[in-house]
């Protein structure tokens, strides 16, 4: 029987049960002995959030749109004022979704380190552009190569959810 993730011979554990517990059992400790139980499955417990597709798809396609825009940033931010605001938009509603979600701690803080307006990453570089007007060959590469490599954790992180395997930057992209 499959409780919890883990998979469990129930007759096995029962006759385990009773043979270990058969004395607190007679001495009506029985809730004792099912909260200890369930507290043994209950370690059993997923330690992330579920693997979600959409998300998965979201992040990918976010980052694409997002490395995009970076490479954009040669031409004046008026210009694409309106395409930074509708990004930062779907980044933030990025990390709404997984903060909103249960046991996915990490997945929030790497999406709030990528549009901290104040950070380093997708937030840091649009008020970067923005009060500059452009920005040049080598901020522009700078920026691009750091905020894809900050997405490929995200992108490495759903993957992982699915199925454990290895990622480097490569096979996260």
């Amino acid at each position: 029987m499959n409780i919890m993730g883990c998979t469990v011979p129930v007759a096995r554990a029962e006759r385990l049960l009773l043979v270990a517990f058969r004395p607190a059992m007679a001495r009506g400790l029985r809730s004792v002995v099912v909260a200890l139980f369930a507290s043994v499955l209950s370690a059993c417990a997923p330690l992330m959030a579920a693997y979600n597709g959409d998300a998965y798809r979201n992040t990918t396609s976010l980052k694409a749109e997002t490395l995009a825009l970076v490479a954009d940033s040669d031409e004046p931010y008026v210009a694409y004022a309106a395409e930074v605001k509708a990004l930062g938009t779907k980044l933030s509603s990025a990390y709404e979704f997984a903060h909103g979600l249960p046991k996915n701690e990490i997945s929030a803080q790497q999406w709030h380190l990528q549009i901290a307006p104040d950070g380093a990453l997708y937030g840091g570089f649009v008020r970067q552009w923005q009060s500059a007007g452009t920005t040049g060959a080598a901020y522009r590469a700078a920026k691009a190569g750091q905020i894809g490599r900050a997405f490929d954790p995200l992108i490495c992180l759903d993957v992982n959810k699915k199925e454990p395997k290895a990622c480097s930057a490569q096979t996260a992209a």
